[in-house]
């Protein structure tokens, strides 16, 4: 049980340094968030709060990316990936997913790509629940 509650927090822990090691702008707040203490209790108990918390970040930090001027193919991937694995456990967090809609694209392609991949996401997870 403790193991399990230490792999968790170390999981975290060094998601969260790569986070706020790549993120262009605003380390000082994903510092923050990340070291609140509800979050560290959270990830240090056995639940998918470890999870969802940790993708959370991963989702938050190539958002920053995107939106800084970085969208490419790697992280929009990184950023599906990373909410469907969440979205999974709770439905609801597809709407992250929304988040696009606020990044400026230089590319149309990978715009519509975006678009095509939040809407088909949001109804598989709403058709599986």
């Amino acid at each position: 049980m403790y193991l399990s509650r230490m792999a968790n927090l170390i999981f975290y822990g060094v998601v969260a340094y790569f986070m706020i090691k790549i993120i262009p702008k605003y380390k000082l707040p994903l510092l923050v968030i990340a070291t609140m203490p509800l979050c560290i209790s959270q990830v240090s108990s056995v639940s998918y709060d470890a999870f969802i918390l940790t993708f959370t970040l991963v989702i938050l930090t190539y958002f920053i990316k995107m939106y800084c001027g970085e969208v490419n193919g790697k992280n929009l991937t990184i950023f599906f990936i990373s909410l469907i694995l969440i979205s999974l456990i709770k439905p609801p967090y597809v709407m992250l997913g929304f988040l696009l809609l606020v990044v400026p694209f230089e590319d149309e392609k990978l715009k519509k790509i975006s678009l095509i991949a939040v809407l088909l996401a949001a109804a598989a997870i709403m058709l599986r629940s």
